[in-house]
């Protein structure tokens, strides 16, 4: 473990040994990796917000348009459209890029 090999000459300096400094190495490297978790957490968050605000921003035009007559709804073609994209996409792929995104 490259954090022991750091830390264990620093520690034997202070008069810890032997098993603490394992777990001290464990327990430093979890802090680590939970600080990188939750930068990611931070990250995705954000990244969520927009998502959400820009899609509450679209959805307010097209019910201001729906309702002034601007622009009119054809569910037949909504419904083909999404039938088209549920085709298409390999949802499971599509997930799964997007979690290994996230988690890097």
């Amino acid at each position: 473990m490259i954090l022991r090999e750091l830390l264990e000459p620093l520690l034997r300096g202070l008069g810890v040994q032997g098993v603490s400094v394992v777990a001290l190495a464990v327990l430093l490297s979890v802090a680590l990796y939970a600080h990188k978790i939750s930068t990611v957490g931070g990250l995705a968050v954000s990244a969520g917000s927009t998502v959400r605000h820009d899609l509450q921003v679209v959805a307010l035009v097209l019910a201001v348009l729906l309702f002034l007559g601007v622009a009119s709804v054809d569910m037949a073609r909504i419904q083909e459209l999404i039938y088209l994209a549920q085709q298409r996409v390999e949802w499971h792929s599509l997930v799964d890029s997007i979690l290994e995104e996230v988690v890097r």
